[in-house]
């Protein structure tokens, strides 16, 4: 067994035993019952607890534990999911669980849906959604340069470009990094190859700056003055714009609303027309 699988073996069975416990405690158990793969020396201590909390991040992030503050403390509790470990193993036989732990978000959700939706008997789920799963590399470094603020050169559609990448963003079914570039422009994830992160940074600005939530699709320009319109919804179709929030709509201030009968007025602001018909001819 190789030796991450050890460690991750041994803590994934320590956790179900003791179900919550801190670091250091789950630490001293682990020194006890493992001696020969934890603690072998007073040296490796501080060592081997690093290693331990690291693995403990990786379980929270795919989702089979959870951490919460007491006092000065962090307690990590552990939701022992068998069979969800199995029907891992089944289904990425070449993956080792530290591995699928340590994936972009995009595998470990694709991951996880993929499961859900081959094993379950409750549930079937049908996405329109591009697959990029041979862009893990891509999402991977790209998640790594967002998170240190890291500039990028990566060549798109066969020339290269300098960007300062600030989210990866899902809009209609595709994958996009939306980035500054001389203003927010927006590169599907599919036609990005050989990226490379640059040792400048940029400023934080940039993302803080950058509210997606005010983006009806990928055709909103940031720099743009935008322009407010309202649409009057028939009632017929009322409910399935308020039931899916489609695009982000608002129902118009009463103290602008035209008095109306047959529906509901909606008031929302774009930069490009395509931001609204696409739903208009839908």
């Amino acid at each position: 067994m190789h030796k991450k699988d050890e460690e991750y073996t041994a803590i994934h069975e320590s956790l179900r035993h003791l179900g919550q416990a801190s670091a250091v405690v789950l630490f001293k158990y682990m020194k006890n019952h493992y001696p020969d793969t934890w603690g072998r020396s007073s040296n490796q201590q501080r060592s081997d607890e690093k290693r331990i909390k690291r693995i403990l991040e990786q379980l929270i992030r795919f989702g089979i534990a959870s951490r919460e503050k007491r006092g000065n403390t962090y307690l990590y509790r552990y939701e022992y999911r068998d069979m969800k470990m199995e029907l891992l193993r089944q289904h990425y036989p070449h993956l080792r669980m530290d591995a699928v732990a340590e994936s972009s978000y995009y595998h470990q959700r694709e991951t996880q849906l993929s499961l859900l939706n081959s094993t379950s008997e409750s549930y079937y789920i049908r996405r329109y959604e591009e697959n990029i799963n041979d862009k893990e590399t891509i999402i991977q470094d790209l998640e790594h340069a967002i998170e240190q603020r890291r500039k990028i050169v990566m060549h798109y559609r066969y020339s290269p470009h300098t960007v300062s990448p600030l989210r990866i963003a899902l809009f209609d079914g595709y994958w996009y990094l939306i980035a500054e570039a001389g203003g927010i422009k927006s590169y599907r994830i599919r036609e990005i190859q050989n990226l490379r992160m640059l040792p400048e940074t940029y400023p934080q600005a940039f993302q803080t700056n950058l509210n997606l939530d005010t983006w009806l699709n990928i055709w909103h320009t940031p720099e743009k003055t935008p322009t407010t319109i309202r649409l009057l919804i028939d009632k017929a179709v009322t409910e399935y714009f308020s039931a899916r929030n489609l695009l982000g709509y608002k129902e118009a201030p009463a103290t602008h609303k035209t008095p109306v009968s047959d529906g509901v007025e909606y008031e929302l602001d774009i930069t490009h027309a395509w931001e609204v018909l696409p739903t208009l001819m839908q």
